[in-house]
C-alpha cells in the first residue's frame, strides 16, 4: 500500500469553498449535531481549531485538556472524505498521532454516532473505544 501524502495545514478562509459542503453533508448524515459551518469557520479563524487538508478531504482538530488531569487530547473534530467508504480515517491514524505527540497531546480522540466508523477504527487502527454517550432528546 502507498502512503498517504501528509495532511498540511491550511487557512479556512482559503478552503472555505470546499470546505463548507463537507461539512454540510456531515451535518446531514449527524443529526445530533450541535454546531453550523459557521462555528467551525470561527473557531479555525480564532485559533481554537485547525484545519488540515490533504488530497483525500479533510480535517479540523481542536485541543481537549481533562479538567481533573490536565492532560491534552487532539480531537477529531471533523472529518470529511471526498470519496465515502474508503480507508481515509486509516490512513491517516499515524499523522494524526504524530501531530500529537509533537503538541504535547497524550491521545487523540473522535467523536461518532456512526458505530461502523468506530469498529472499523477498532479493528484497522488500533483506536480503542473509551466512552460511549447516550442522550435523550427532552424538547417537546
Amino acid at each position: 500500500m502507498e502512503e498517504p501524502t501528509n495532511a498540511v495545514l491550511a487557512n479556512i478562509r482559503s478552503e472555505w469553498d470546499w470546505v463548507r459542503p463537507g461539512i454540510e453533508e456531515i451535518l446531514h448524515l449527524d443529526i445530533n449535531a450541535d454546531y453550523r459551518p459557521e462555528d467551525v469557520y470561527a473557531s479555525c479563524v480564532m485559533g481554537e481549531s485547525h484545519l488540515w487538508v490533504h488530497p483525500e478531504g479533510f480535517v479540523v482538530t481542536t485541543s481537549e485538556t481533562n479538567k481533573y488531569t490536565g492532560e491534552k487530547s487532539l480531537l477529531i473534530w471533523i472529518a470529511h472524505a471526498k470519496q465515502r467508504g474508503g480507508s481515509v480515517a486509516t490512513d491517516y491514524t499515524a499523522f494524526f498521532e504524530d501531530v500529537a505527540r509533537k503538541t504535547g497531546h497524550s491521545q487523540i480522540q473522535t467523536i461518532t454516532p456512526h458505530e461502523p466508523l468506530v469498529d472499523y477504527l477498532v479493528a484497522t487502527a488500533g483506536w480503542q473505544k473509551q466512552h460511549i454517550i447516550l442522550g435523550k432528546d427532552l424538547r417537546d
